[in-house]
């Protein structure tokens, strides 16, 4: 019976551990049983849904008015994408065709909200990595992002800024001003992460091979975004679709071919120098044609009795049958909302959220590395789990 000597023999360097739930690194209530072989593990079985709210299913009883805030609760870091989501669905169901400048508002907020998410994503991935000084970097630049935001919208998080078929509110005086120094500051924090961080032995050493992804996974597990482009695929929804004006705007791609953590690390610092750069692209032509009143006068100059009467009843009755499909480049990936109406109300509405397929990429990606790479791994893969909980 030697067979039950060597079973003996392996069972004593088998361990099982429960991480979490208690555990910050994941934005939310993240429970995974893990399977060890002594540091190297063997299996992860996830557990989610401790923050689920049946937000989807709550919003077929609401109006459209109502239904806006259940999408600032999604990804509570990048709340200006989700209104977005939810306003080009609608937008798109009713054929509404916005003006040049609540077009121009929207794609500010819009790239100032990615790098918002990038500030977060990076520095709470190297404080996981063991680096303190990058995490108080990106804060002290995220609250002057919160008091920009705090400034135009009157909050600091929920920021409601984008409505239906339009913006909450316009610039004030000093807006722009603010704007080109929190530009210039953001900029020098990208050259500081790149000076200090990436040439760091440390991080290179504990981000360099870890998690890669083949091209397997990029066919058959729906990856998107920056998981999508460090597998060698140049996919970004921006460049495809064209909503709003980003057809107007002069912005660069990159890719890699690695597939692991270093590359996405890399190409989250680089998407958030695109975001900055459309952003001074935007206080270009913002201080080029002044407010573009007349401008936005000349291109929307249909203002019948009759389009007025149809766009109260298809807007305020919400007398509307129909369905809906949106799509936008998230932070995290696409992000694609489904939307099936019915006269006063929905009858369906279905989202697709990018960070929930990456958490179920877990247990692959970490399969036979060691335990300590698993925080690295969810630092990295930047998830949010009021939205994948949902």
């Amino acid at each position: 019976m030697w067979y039950m000597f060597l079973f003996c023999f392996l069972c004593q360097f088998l361990f099982r551990f429960c991480f979490g739930p208690q555990h910050p690194a994941s934005h939310g209530v993240l429970v995974i049983i893990l399977n060890c072989s002594n540091e190297f593990l063997l299996y992860l079985d996830l557990q989610l849904g401790y923050l689920h709210r049946g937000t989807e299913k709550l919003m077929e009883f609401k109006s459209f008015e109502q239904g806006l805030p259940y999408f600032d609760r999604l990804d509570y870091v990048s709340v200006v994408f989700n209104e977005h989501l939810f306003s080009l669905a609608f937008e798109s169901l009713l054929r509404v065709s916005l003006c040049l400048r609540v077009s121009y508002l929207r794609l500010l907020f819009l790239e100032l909200t990615r790098v918002f998410n990038g500030l977060l994503s990076l520095s709470c991935s190297l404080f996981d990595l063991g680096s303190m000084s990058p995490l108080l970097w990106s804060f002290e630049e995220r609250d002057k992002f919160s008091t920009f935001f705090d400034y135009v919208c009157g909050v600091r998080m929920h920021l409601a800024f984008i409505c239906l078929c339009g913006v909450l509110d316009d610039f004030t005086f000093g807006c722009l001003d603010f704007l080109f120094f929190l530009n210039s500051s953001c900029f020098l924090l990208c050259d500081l992460v790149d000076h200090f961080v990436l040439t760091n032995r440390f991080v290179y050493l504990r981000l360099r091979g870890l998690t890669l992804l083949s091209f397997w996974d990029l066919c058959f597990n729906s990856l998107s975004g920056v998981l999508a482009r460090c597998c060698g695929l140049l996919w970004d929804v921006r460049l495809f679709s064209c909503y709003e004006l980003y057809s107007l705007f002069f912005y660069c791609f990159s890719l890699s071919f690695s597939g692991d953590a270093m590359d996405r690390f890399v190409l989250r610092l680089f998407d958030m120098r695109n975001s900055l750069l459309l952003c001074k692209q935007f206080l270009f032509w913002f201080l080029l044609f002044g407010f573009l009143s007349f401008l936005d006068f000349i291109l929307n100059f249909d203002f019948l009795i009759d389009t007025l009467i149809y766009v109260f009843y298809m807007v305020w009755l919400i007398f509307c049958v129909g369905f809906s499909f949106a799509v936008i480049e998230h932070p995290k990936g696409e992000f694609s909302l489904v939307l099936v109406l019915f006269y006063f109300g929905f009858v369906r509405c279905r989202l697709r959220c990018a960070d929930f397929l990456s958490v179920l990429l877990l247990d692959v990606l970490c399969r036979g590395f060691l335990l300590a790479d698993l925080v690295a791994v969810i630092g990295n893969l930047d998830c949010v789990f009021g939205s994948v909980d949902r």
